[in-house]
């Protein structure tokens, strides 16, 4: 689907076995997606992984659910087991289970923003309600980059909360978090991360790789 304006509600229904190609399932969604599970989902020779490409301009994504989730990423972008990109938009009541994400190829890229949920937000995203298990994401070899479990960048005001993240993530960038890789403007409200960080970066935390000072946790 290219553009999805209005609402698509699963109903709780399954789709399964999705394999694709340098595309999103969804490019843009600027409606809703809703009541959806997800399972076996595989996505190759992609710049900006993930179900949704842009998630934009008041955009909800709410209990959608997905597992066995795997990205191969190529060049430069963004990737999120959810969404490449958020910009004012809700994501809640949704989960990954088993989510594996690598990048195909040894050259150095200019840009890697990766996350669990979300690659890159640039303003006024919400994540509520949500968690990733048995995350394994490796992000290396990049210039620009950051890699939570949660989010990878998160720029702009917005807030995460009653969310977690389990798993892995292997990287030598700098921002690498538990949550979130860096954070700007945003407030972290009742979230954990058991994530196993392995890096050679020194910029690295539990729940934040990096931040502003004007963030809030």
């Amino acid at each position: 689907l290219n553009r999805v304006d209005g609402i698509i509600n699963g109903n709780n229904h399954k789709i399964a076995n999705i394999k694709l190609k340098n595309s999103n399932l969804i490019s843009s969604l600027y409606g809703e997606l809703r009541d959806l599970e997800i399972v076996n989902f595989e996505q190759t020779n992609i710049a900006s992984g993930g179900l949704i490409g842009n998630a934009l301009n008041g955009s909800i994504i709410d209990n959608v659910h997905m597992s066995n989730v795997h990205i191969k990423m190529t060049g430069s972008g963004y990737c999120g087991g959810i969404s490449s990109v958020g910009n004012n938009n809700t994501i809640s009541n949704s989960s990954i289970t088993n989510l594996n994400i690598t990048r195909e190829g040894e050259q150095i890229v200019d840009t890697s923003h990766v996350g669990g949920i979300i690659g890159y937000s640039s303003s006024s995203t919400n994540v509520m309600n949500c968690y990733v298990r048995n995350l394994n994401i490796t992000n290396k070899k990049a210039v620009q980059a950051t890699t939570g479990g949660l989010m990878g960048q998160m720029w702009g005001a917005g807030t995460i909360e009653n969310c977690y993240a389990e798993g892995k993530i292997i990287s030598d960038v700098p921002n690498t978090g538990g949550i979130i890789g860096y954070a700007d403007v945003q407030t972290i409200e009742n979230c954990y991360a058991k994530v196993n960080i392995m890096t050679s970066n020194t910029i690295v935390g539990g729940i934040i790789g990096s931040y502003n000072n004007t963030s809030s946790i």
